[in-house]
C-alpha cells in the first residue's frame, strides 16, 4: 500500500464510504477516464511473478457501480531473471516516494512519482503510473526480510532500507540509506557498505516492525521480541524484551503447553500527524504505537518514547485473549474519533471477529524495557 497513513489526509478528502454488498459487482478500468471524485489517498500495489506492477484502487463509476481503476508497470529486468521468487518481500517507505521488491538473491528499489504529480495526471484522465524510475542489484547472499525505517525527527528526507541477509547460512543486517531524489545508480552501489551482526534467536526475523522513533526497530523471531536501536550507525544494541508475565487464561482449543505460541501479526493503528509530532504542550517526548497479535489469540499494546538521543523506552500492555487464532495473521486497527481503536483479527481455523478497544489505561501494564 502506498499513500497518506495520517487521519489529517483521509479526512480533508472526505470520500464517501460505501460498503460492498454481495450484490455489487465489479468491473476494471485501465484509465481514469470519466472520473469523478480525485485521486485517493491510498493505492494497492500488487506484485506479480513475471515483474509487472499492478497499482489499483476503487471508485464509483457514473452509473453508481464500484470500479477498479488500474495502471501496469513492467520492467524487462524481470524476464532475464529465472527466479520463481519475484516479489517475495516488498515494502514501501514512510514517505511513499520509494518501493523496494526483493528476491532470493537480488533487490528493486523503486522511485515513485510525488502525489501532487500524480493527482494532476489523473485530474487530466492520464494513466495511472506512479513509478519513476527503478534500478536493479545483486545481493550479497539471500534476502530474510526488509523494511523501510522511519528517520529522524527533523529529517523527512532521509530514506533508510533494513535488510536482513544470509550468506553461507550466516544472516546479518544491511543498512542501505540515501537522500530524497539521490539518483538510484549511486544508492544501489552502496548495498553491502554498511552492515552488522545479529544475534543468534534474531537471525531469521519473521516481522521487522518500524518504530517512528530514533530509527529504532523491533525484531520478532517466532516466540522472540527485541528492540533495535543504533543500526542506522553501523553499531546496533539488540535489546531482548522480557517475556509477558501474567497471562490471561488461554480459551479451550488454544494449548500452549504442547508449543509456545508465536507473534504473527501487527499493526498500527491510524492517528492524526500531530500525535507523532515533536514535544506537545505538556513536555511529552515523541512516541509511536502498535498493536502485536500471537497465534494464540493473544493481542499486547506497545508504545515507544524517545528519551533522548538515540535511546527508546518501551511500554507493554496486555490485553485479554481474543477467541481466534491467528494462523494467517489477518489483523487490521481503524481508528473511531480518536477513542477507540477497531480490531479485526482473522484465522484459517477459528471464528475471527472485531473489536473495540477502549483506551490505553484501561489496559494492565505488564513490563518495562529501555534501550
Amino acid at each position: 500500500m502506498i499513500g497518506t497513513f495520517s487521519l489529517d489526509d483521509l479526512r480533508e478528502a472526505s470520500f464517501e464510504t460505501r460498503i460492498k454488498t454481495e450484490e455489487d459487482e465489479f468491473c476494471f478500468s485501465a484509465g481514469p477516464a470519466g472520473h469523478h471524485h480525485p485521486l485517493p489517498p491510498q493505492l494497492l500495489a500488487v506484485f506479480l511473478e513475471n515483474g509487472e506492477i499492478i497499482f489499483m484502487f476503487v471508485r464509483e463509476n457514473a452509473e453508481r457501480k464500484l470500479e477498479f481503476v488500474t495502471g501496469k508497470y513492467e520492467d524487462n529486468i524481470h524476464h532475464a531473471l529465472s527466479n520463481d521468487y519475484s516479489g517475495f518481500y516488498v515494502a514501501v517507505d514512510p514517505s511513499s516516494r520509494y518501493m523496494a521488491m526483493a528476491s532470493v538473491d537480488y533487490i528493486v528499489i523503486y522511485e515513485l512519482e510525488e502525489r501532487e504529480v500524480l493527482a494532476e495526471r489523473y485530474s487530466r484522465g492520464q494513466p495511472l503510473k506512479p513509478v519513476k524510475t527503478h534500478r536493479l542489484r545483486h545481493t550479497p547472499g539471500s534476502v530474510v526480510n526488509m523494511t523501510f525505517l522511519y528517520p529522524q525527527l527533523g529529517h523527512p528526507e532521509h530514506i533508510i532500507l533494513l535488510m536482513i541477509i544470509a550468506n553461507n547460512g550466516r544472516p546479518k543486517g544491511y543498512v542501505l540509506d540515501w537522500i530524497l531524489g539521490e539518483k538510484l545508480p549511486n544508492v544501489v552501489s552502496r548495498i553491502g557498505l554498511n552492515k552488522f551482526g545479529i544475534p543468534p534467536e534474531h537471525c531469521c526475523p519473521t516481522l521487522l516492525i518500524p518504530l517512528r522513533v530514533e530509527s529504532a526497530y523491533i525484531s520478532v523471531s517466532g516466540k522472540h521480541l527485541a528492540l533495535v536501536t543504533g543500526a542506522v550507525h553501523g553499531a546496533p544494541i539488540h535489546e531482548r524484551l522480557s517475556s509477558l508475565q501474567n497471562e490471561p487464561p488461554a480459551f479451550p482449543y488454544h494449548n500452549r503447553t504442547t508449543r509456545e505460541p508465536l507473534w504473527v501479526a501487527w499493526a498500527r493503528p491510524l492517528r492524526y500527524s500531530s500525535f507523532y509530532a515533536g514535544k506537545d504542550s505538556r513536555g511529552n517526548p515523541p512516541k509511536d504505537f502498535f498493536y502485536l497479535a500471537r497465534h494464540d489469540g493473544l493481542v499486547i499494546h506497545i508504545e515507544a518514547k524517545r528519551e533522548d538521543q538515540d535511546s527508546v523506552s518501551l511500554s507493554l500492555n496486555i490485553l485479554e485473549s481474543f477467541p481466534c487464532s491467528m494462523d494467517v495473521g489477518l489483523f487490521a486497527c481503524l481508528c473511531e474519533d480518536q477513542a477507540f481503536d477497531i480490531l479485526v483479527l482473522g484465522s484459517t481455523n477459528g471464528p475471527g471477529g472485531y473489536w473495540k478497544v477502549r483506551s490505553l489505561p484501561l489496559f494492565r501494564s505488564i513490563s518495562w524495557a529501555s534501550g
